[in-house]
């Protein structure tokens, strides 16, 4: 098990399937490698096609479909040196356990040479089709999160 998931408060009263909880946790590897190619990964491996990828920065962190996602992480790590994403807990919001919120943080190190740990909710909306497939996708990932501690910290 990775750092990642390995705290991770899982729901009791629904169930997450595994491959639903390995699909975020590859979501959060990927984010956490410093290497323009991953969304190459991203647009294969974790969105469906017609995915969206939302981002804390605001209208320029908004990836629609699987040409934009592929291209997602070209800047992603122009002012950042290293992540490390912790997933805390995860919430359900459906009986099949598709539409998720989850709660966690990330150590960014930053090219200035600071660092700073931020606080992040994001939800994960996971495609039933992929996983009636045996291949789950995510059709939305949408991040919520105080940047102004790391827009600060840039400076």
């Amino acid at each position: 098990m990775s750092y990642i998931t390995e705290n991770t408060i899982w729901p009791t009263a629904a169930t997450v399937l595994p491959e639903v909880q390995e699909l975020i946790r590859q979501f959060y590897v990927l984010a956490d490698i410093p290497d323009p190619e991953t969304g190459d990964q991203y647009a294969t491996d974790i969105f469906t096609p017609t995915g969206m990828m939302k981002g804390p920065f605001g209208p320029s962190d908004v990836f629609v479909g699987e040409a934009e996602i592929r291209k997602s992480k070209l800047n992603a790590w122009k002012a950042f040196s290293s992540r490390r994403h912790r997933v805390k807990q995860v919430f359900v919001a459906d009986k099949n356990g598709y539409d998720l919120m989850l709660i966690g943080e990330v150590e960014l190190g930053l090219k200035n040479g600071k660092s700073y740990t931020n606080e992040y909710t994001c939800r994960m909306l996971v495609d039933q089709a992929s996983v009636n497939d045996g291949k789950p996708r995510l059709a939305l990932s949408s991040v919520w999160s105080d940047t102004s501690g790391v827009m600060a910290a840039l400076k």
